[in-house]
């Protein structure tokens, strides 16, 4: 049976959630339908919790520090917690939007400063710059909350928040959802501007309120309210598949947009070749006939063992007719990954990625620090590397491999194409020599054939298949942002 409530609150929000062609709000003060289906939403361990200790009613509350519309929700949240001080908890949930990267950013500054005692006064200057979450403007607002600004930026390159924000994202993938802001009352599901009316949402809290009350009336004690509104409550996503499909389709009718193809995520084909994009920072001459790009996440073991095993056996085997190039894959299970990809970059850009990520590798520990000491013992001028380190442009270049990763299928480390062949996980290095030897041998019968060495790979290459022809040419918007799976395993 769908769900008509979630239908309307999904409506509502075309006007109002954080989405790249949402147009300007209005009707924001429609009140709330108050005959609403309540889900089981589960407290966290971890959780960051705005007002009362022993709340009559929890409001669950999931966005994104880029998001306009959320902000708002987060200053009527505000309200209400002040207009009811003791009888409500506002529970905060990160969630990425699609489109909208810097707000992961900004919900790790939060986390670092979290670390510090000063999470909700981060949390609220980050709402107040939704558009300008770089580092300057990061370091200032630490530096105006009077945090220890070297721990907090050690603390955001480090991830600390990385295992929290998995769980979020945990549990908005579980309820299905896909757009901002999207509340919880008592488990109670809003969507969009339902969450924008002070006076509509002073409506349901009030309501909950006087059940809680009830509740205690017939022996619930205090502490065990949110419990009892539990027990019973839905355990399945908000939106079934059907009333989704619905959901776009008319979504697209009032905004003129077309909703986002169903495009499943495909692996490469073992037996394919694949016109993989060269000139990421590697080892070897460029003009090499055999490229062989690997996709790595820092603190992925299987990684660590590959360089050893693989990657420098391999250099020292084939020498000037190979190269390996390295790719960025974070997995967002590895606390620290996506900081040390861009440490890996600012090293790259002094020409000692290689003497780096060997010592990356074997780092005890994730860090701003670390990656100083590492410089350090690489030969780096350290002034160039933290200035690169903290330039956005290397942000933006780990996104665009893991983008490159989604079209290709990779979802694990380490991930390897030789001359765009694809080897899935940590091989043994027989596996990945076999694969260059074959492609040396078509080499050596081009070169007999009068092909001069300059125009080999591209001889090699001329079957590969196109970008457009990746087995993920093109993503939906609900699948931005790469999903938190397991390395490969050998």
């Amino acid at each position: 049976m769908k769900n008509h409530l979630c239908l309307a609150a999904a409506l509502a929000l075309s006007s109002t959630a954080c989405d790249r062609s949402s147009p300007s709000s209005s009707n924001l003060e429609a009140a709330p339908v108050i005959d609403l289906a309540r889900y089981e939403v589960q407290r966290l361990p971890d959780d960051e919790v705005l007002g009362a200790k022993n709340p009559l009613v929890t409001l669950v509350l999931f966005s994104d520090y880029a998001c306009e519309p959320c902000g708002r929700a987060w200053t009527v949240a505000q309200r209400l917690v002040e207009h009811y001080p003791d009888e409500l908890a506002v529970v905060y949930r990160s969630f990425r939007v699609p489109g909208y990267d810097s707000g992961e950013i900004a919900a790790d500054a939060a986390f670092a400063a979290g670390a510090q005692g000063k999470f909700w006064e981060m949390h609220r200057a980050l709402f107040l710059n939704t558009d300008n979450f770089s580092r300057p403007s990061l370091r200032l607002a630490s530096e105006k909350l009077g945090l220890d600004t070297e721990k907090f930026f050690d603390d955001l390159d480090g991830g600390i928040g990385t295992g929290t924000k998995i769980r979020h994202q945990r549990q908005a993938t579980q309820f299905g959802i896909r757009a901002l802001p999207v509340g919880f009352v008592n488990g109670l599901f809003l969507m969009g501007s339902p969450l924008l009316s002070e006076s509509g949402m002073r409506g349901l809290v009030e309501a909950e309120i006087g059940q809680a009350r009830r509740l205690m009336q017939e022996g619930t004690l205090r502490k065990d309210v949110y419990a009892a509104f539990m027990r019973g409550a839905l355990r399945k996503p908000v939106i079934e598949n059907e009333d989704a499909q619905e959901l776009r389709s008319k979504r697209a009718a009032l905004l003129g947009d077309k909703p986002a193809a169903n495009v499943p995520r495909n692996g490469p084909d073992r037996r394919a070749r694949y016109a993989v994009p060269v000139g990421a920072p590697g080892r070897g001459p460029a003009a090499a006939p055999v490229v062989a790009v690997e996709f790595v996440d820092f603190m992925c073991p299987f990684c660590q063992r590959a360089e050893t095993d693989v990657v420098e056996k391999l250099a020292a085997e084939f020498g000037d007719a190979l190269r390996i190039e390295t790719r960025q894959l974070p997995l967002p299970m590895h606390q620290g990954a996506d900081a040390a990809a861009r440490a890996y970059l600012a090293a790259a850009r002094q020409g000692k990625h290689v003497e780096f990520g060997a010592e990356l590798f074997d780092a005890p520990a994730i860090g701003r620090e670390t990656f100083l000491q590492l410089a350090r013992k690489a030969g780096l001028e350290l002034g160039q590397f933290t200035a690169d380190f903290d330039d956005p442009a290397l942000g933006k270049q780990v996104e665009a491999d893991i983008a490159l990763a989604r079209q290709l299928g990779v979802s694990g480390t380490p991930a390897m194409f030789v001359n765009g062949r694809y080897i899935d996980g940590l091989q043994g290095v027989g596996t990945y020599a076999g694969l260059v030897r074959e492609e040396l041998s078509r080499a050596e019968q081009l070169t007999k054939s009068g092909t001069p060495r300059d125009a080999l790979r591209a001889a090699l290459m001329a079957d590969a298949l196109p970008p457009s022809k990746f087995p993920n040419p093109t993503l939906p918007e609900e699948g931005a942002g790469l999903t938190a799976t397991p390395e490969a395993s050998p």
